[in-house]
């Protein structure tokens, strides 16, 4: 029995007294057309039902997978089906390298349900002792990153019906050593100010608003003059600046629903930002190639600055050098001073943690872990402070019930002439 177009063909075969259907397809994954077929010892019917669940299957991206797809094939699929549009645009980014340079050259040709957690698990160490372009090994956290995104790759594998069970979850990632960050002295800070203020005046700003708010770079290069409440003195992180393949642009999704945030302000940062105003208002005019879109921190034509151009080569090639700070400081390094300067202060870490915009405040207490117990001297000098205010307390307490008992005994020390001067005073309040 012929049917129309794209619907299939059954037949009745009388060698094996069944009805068979075929479906021609095209693959999602290898976009190659390929032949399915379907059989009933019962009726033309039931085969048609078979065919009729594949193709929608198949459009609902259910596809039927070959035993021979490979990894590289699966993942391609998946981050552009799946993944693209529920990740941020640098995500995708990244997702799509990785998959590039550090899966597809070692695994990509295993086919998908060949994969084992001993396969996977060798690939990893394979990438962290001789990974990488030079062949000298990955760092852990690179690692982790893609135990990671095989994870889900093939967690959703398993969620389709594709695969029976998720094998990289089984997997033990690589152990990771705390990343050390440089905290700059008051004298250095203001130093690097100093000396960005020489250098011109964005960058100077985007000194002061990093070691003043704690914001990220890329949040301080999507920063608009709208956000920013002079009168209430604050500001609102709602965007970031971030390169990608089609150069740099505004973010408004951002790393994490707490990196929306309100930043009060000090008055250092104010003063400084009404004194950058006045600037750009004044200079701005002068620029005939200046297209004013209202942002704070811009280039020379009033389009959003790249972060990792100024971070590699303003911040570090000259600014460090002028400021006599060494290089191996980062920009990011900005934000942990801001941080560990309040934490010293002894400002309370939810507080801190709302002003970085971090997703919950044990990211900050893991962070800033060292600070915090750098502090406990301070811990114990407050909390011999109020031991002793106690005792004191308690000892005046002792003395006036002790004073009081011997009153009443006719036992007191006290002098007649404070006896005297009582009563003198208790019969002239008493006759006025």
């Amino acid at each position: 029995m012929k049917r129309g177009n794209g619907e299939g063909t059954v037949y009745y075969n009388e060698n094996r007294k069944r009805f068979e259907g075929k479906l021609l397809y095209l693959d999602p994954l290898t976009q190659q057309k390929k032949r399915v077929s379907f059989t009933s010892i019962y009726s033309a019917k039931e085969v048609l039902n078979q065919i009729k669940d594949f193709k929608k299957k198949l459009d609902q991206g259910m596809l039927h997978l070959d035993e021979k797809i490979t990894l590289e094939k699966w993942l391609s699929y998946w981050l552009e089906n799946y993944k693209k549009n529920e990740i941020r645009v640098k995500t995708y980014e990244r997702y799509n390298l990785d998959i590039k340079k550090h899966i597809i050259p070692y695994i990509g040709h295993v086919q998908l349900q060949s994969l084992t957690t001993d396969l996977v698990q060798r690939y990893l160490v394979t990438l962290l002792n001789h990974g990488g372009e030079a062949k000298l090994g990955l760092s852990p956290r690179t690692v982790n990153g893609d135990r990671r995104l095989l994870i889900q790759a093939m967690e959703d594998a398993v969620d389709l019906g594709y695969l029976v069970r998720n094998c990289a979850r089984k997997t033990k990632p690589m152990r990771t050593h705390r990343t050390n960050f440089m905290v700059l002295s008051h004298e250095m800070a203001a130093r690097l100010v100093k000396v960005a203020k020489d250098y011109n005046y964005p960058t100077w700003i985007v000194i002061v608003l990093a070691l003043g708010t704690g914001m990220r770079l890329a949040e301080i290069f999507g920063l608009s003059w709208s956000c920013i409440d002079m009168e209430k003195e604050k500001l609102v992180v709602v965007q970031s600046a971030i390169k990608t393949d089609k150069g740099t642009v505004l973010q408004q999704d951002l790393k994490t629903m707490s990196s929306r945030r309100e930043i009060p302000l000090p008055k250092f940062v104010m003063d400084d930002l009404k004194e950058y105003k006045a600037w750009q208002e004044r200079t701005i005019p002068t620029m005939t190639e200046y297209h004013d879109q209202g942002f704070v921190v811009t280039n020379s034509k009033g389009n959003i600055m790249h972060p990792a151009t100024f971070s590699y080569h303003v911040f570090k090639q000259i600014l460090l050098v002028r400021a006599g700070i060494p290089q191996k400081f980062r920009f990011h390094d900005l934000r942990h001073t801001h941080a560990t300067w309040l934490l010293e202060a002894g400002v309370n870490v939810k507080v801190v943690s709302e002003r970085l915009g971090h997703a919950n405040i044990r990211i900050t207490l893991d962070t800033y872990a060292h600070v915090l117990k750098t502090m406990q001297n301070e811990a114990i000098a407050a909390l011999n402070k109020i031991y002793e205010e106690n005792a004191n307390n308690k000892k005046v307490e002792e003395d006036t019930e002790d004073t009081h008992s011997l009153i009443s005994h006719g036992k007191s020390d006290i002098t007649d002439a404070t006896v005297i001067e009582d009563v003198d005073s208790k019969e002239t309040t008493h006759k006025d």
